[in-house]
């Protein structure tokens, strides 16, 4: 589901020729797993470019030259392999590769290139990382050689393993080098399988060695004593060979930290302060123990606000703050969490688990935690709180009030809301009816069915019929079906491989098949004229022509069919007349053509990386868009997804799959669900729709405008949608 884009630059190399005499793998054969697949690069049947002694001139991955995998279903730990027969035992002493990176165009260079070498096919050794080099970062468009010196052993088939960084793996050449004096004899004791483990272990130290060096590069330090303690915290970050041991680096670097706060704010067990909840935040963040001892927040009837808190431990010793909320007269309407950090796929820490705070927070010395305060307006008037935080040593009060104004969020709101929550997903698939209740209090109104429950079968059975309505009694509350039927697989379009897609006997099949479709949803209680079907997603190349075809001729043949679809190609926008409803990707220039149709348009994210996109400017702000736009749905894939079948992973390790999470939620220590910053960001981008809805039609629809597009046009304003929001709610009372 991922869109490639070229930058619009080019860098262009000299044709280069590796001597016969020091390259062994010159001419040589190799095998790669999988086949490659990216469109504008060498052919899947490609067995020559890898060590023809060529190197790629122009833009490096619109090349024939050069050899491409895109989003390829991934060899075991998410491996690009590649063998090289060398003919005959040699002695090794430098192996390298080439490849390129490009932030622009979302290439990085790889993670990780584990070398092996062996002297036949089943046994390996061990002899290093190829990119295992400090130039090895994102960055702008580069090619780049990397090399592994000192080799220097005995083999004949040099086997790599590449862990990509993201989507993209690139590369036009292998070398291999022949060692200047003899080399030792091999002691390979490690087959193909070990070999996988162990390079999915390199990568993930590597992703440790990275956190690490960031954290450490964030401290507020000074002094020659601090750049010796660092300097040793450097080696150990080098030296790491256990992800156990980087839990200990971390708390050296903590140390160091707090023996720097300690100084700055003496007999102190914590200081606090006040930060846009929406925020970047690091367990290293720079404290100012400045924050007042009051806290305002408006809120409306029936709807959400929040905000942060830093609390940092500026002692040299373990704290445990006892923090607890009092003195409201309306239960439930004032709630505390711990923003858990995590580690991203963007290698990084991000507080973004939400942990209800039962009574205490416990910090490391030197540690700063994000407590998240989420307020709900249950009815109108001032309502106080206080936030007590206590240590044996200190203590502090927060002092709160919960300003609830006289617009009532609605129960039902005007945006329609999808985000592609399949209740088969593993973090919600023990727990369905929680899963329901939380995507319904956050106004997802958009049930999409996975094509699962809709097999292309001879015929739609009656048990097919009980499990469709079984699984949408589930959902009683949301108000639109979207029918995934997935005909971008050809398995179905095919009515399974049976007869060829838009044939005369496949219309009889779908003729029969829809209606009884249709039949299973109604009995569990949907409005026929609020159900879609959704045949194709994201169509592109084929599919678009296919699509075209199916609605012209479905809409005489099935009296009622009303049409959904995602689009994010251009080409794509040709189906525009045919659809009810449009979801295209939230991108400026393209919403736009969209919006000229007449359809209603909705828009929907599709990124990757997503727990380290922005709470505020991807999540909340992408409703802003759509009331500035006047378009009438959101979305974002996913509520849940964190792998599929034998590929589930979990929510809190974006390193433990085939692919990073996209899931807005976590599973709790007791199973239960637990939100996130994003999640909550989603929600009150959805009331803010609704405040801006209301005070359009008390002030107008151009006053209304102009006061969202002002948030709009400044994403990175993290502050201004609050600043606008609380002016909307105060000419409302």
């Amino acid at each position: 589901m991922r869109t490639f884009f070229l930058v619009a630059f080019y860098s262009f190399l000299s044709l280069f020729q590796v001597s016969n005499a020091s390259n062994l793998a010159l001419q040589r054969s190799y095998s790669v797993r999988p086949a490659p697949n990216y469109a504008l690069t060498a052919r899947a049947s490609d067995t020559t470019s890898l060590t023809d002694g060529r190197f790629s001139t122009g833009f490096f991955w619109t090349q024939r030259s050069t050899v491409g995998w895109q989003n390829w279903q991934p060899a075991p730990a998410n491996l690009v392999e590649i063998m090289v027969d060398l003919g005959k035992q040699a002695n090794i002493g430098t192996i390298a590769l080439n490849t390129a990176r490009g932030n622009p165009s979302g290439v990085r260079f790889p993670t990780t290139v584990a070398a092996f070498v062996g002297a036949d096919r089943s046994q390996f050794q061990f002899v290093g990382n190829v990119a295992d080099d400090s130039a090895n970062v994102p960055g702008p468009y580069q090619i780049r050689r990397f090399s592994l010196g000192n080799v220097n052993v005995q083999g004949r088939y040099v086997l790599l393993l590449v862990q990509p960084d993201g989507p993209f793996f690139f590369t036009d050449e292998i070398e291999v080098t022949e060692a200047a004096s003899v080399a030792r004899p091999l002691s390979a004791n490690v087959s193909i399988s070990q070999a996988r483990d162990f390079s999915r272990v390199i990568s993930r130290l590597r992703v440790e060695q990275t956190l690490m060096r960031n954290l450490l590069t964030q401290l507020e330090t000074g002094g020659s004593v601090d750049a010796r303690r660092k300097a040793a915290i450097e080696a150990d970050i080098a030296g790491l060979r256990s992800t156990n041991d980087s839990a200990a680096i971390e708390d050296s670097i903590l140390a160091l930290r707090a023996e720097h706060l300690t100084g700055r704010f003496p007999g102190q067990d914590f200081v606090l302060d006040s930060v846009n909840p929406w925020g970047a935040v690091s367990p290293v963040s720079a404290p100012s123990g400045a924050m007042a001892g009051e806290l305002r927040l408006s809120v409306p009837q029936n709807g959400f606000q929040h905000a942060g808190v830093l609390l940092t431990n500026v002692s040299t010793r373990p704290v445990t703050a006892s923090v607890n909320v009092s003195g409201l007269s309306v239960p439930g309407t004032l709630s505390l969490f711990e923003a858990q950090f995590v580690k991203s796929a963007a290698v990084e820490f991000v507080a973004d688990a939400l942990l209800p705070v039962n009574g205490t927070v416990r910090l490391r010395p030197g540690e700063s935690k994000l407590l998240f305060l989420t307020a709900y307006g249950t009815q109108q008037g001032l309502f106080n709180a206080e936030i007590a935080f206590t240590t044996a040593n200190q203590s502090r009060l927060l002092n709160v009030t919960l300003d609830v104004g006289s617009f009532r969020i609605p129960a039902t709101t005007a945006l329609n809301s999808v985000n592609w929550g399949y209740l088969d997903f593993k973090p919600i698939a023990q727990r369905k009816p929680e899963a329901v209740r939380d995507m319904l209090t956050h106004h997802t109104n958009v049930v999409v069915v996975p094509p699962t429950y809709m097999p292309c079968n001879d015929r739609f059975s009656a048990s097919d019929s009980a499990r469709l309505t079984d699984y949408l009694r589930l959902h009683a509350g949301f108000d639109k079906v979207m029918l995934f039927f997935n005909f971008n697989n050809g398995l179905c379009a095919g009515w399974n491989s049976r007869h060829v897609f838009m044939s005369a006997q496949w219309r009889r099949w779908f003729t029969a098949f829809y209606p009884a479709v249709m039949a299973s949803v109604t009995n569990a209680g949907f409005s026929p004229s609020n159900v879609f079907a959704y045949p194709f997603d994201e169509m592109q190349d084929g599919d678009v022509a296919r699509f075209v075809q199916l609605a012209a001729w479905a809409r005489t043949a099935i009296p009622g069919i009303r049409f959904y679809g995602t689009l994010d190609q251009r080409e794509s926008l040709r189906v525009l007349p045919q659809l009810d409803i449009a979801q295209v990707i939230d991108r400026p220039g393209f919403y736009d053509v969209a919006a000229q149709s007449g359809k209603p348009v909705w828009l929907y994210g599709a990124a990757e990386n997503t727990k380290s996109l922005s709470p505020y400017s991807y999540y909340r702000l992408m409703a802003w868009r759509a009331f500035v736009g006047g378009f009438s749905g959101v979305g974002f894939w996913n509520y849940a997804d964190t792998g599929s079948g034998a590929n589930a992973s979990s929510a809190w390790d974006d390193f433990d799959g085939r692919r990073p999470d996209f899931s807005v939620i976590y599973d709790g220590s007791r199973g239960e669900i637990l939100s996130s910053r994003r999640w909550e960001a989603w929600r009150l981008g959805i009331e803010d729709y609704e405040i801006l809805n209301r005070y359009a039609q008390v002030k107008g629809e151009a006053a209304a405008k102009a006061l969202a597009k002002s948030v709009v046009d400044a994403p990175n304003d993290i502050a201004r949608a609050d600043q606008v929001r609380q002016t909307i709610l105060e000419e409302l009372r």
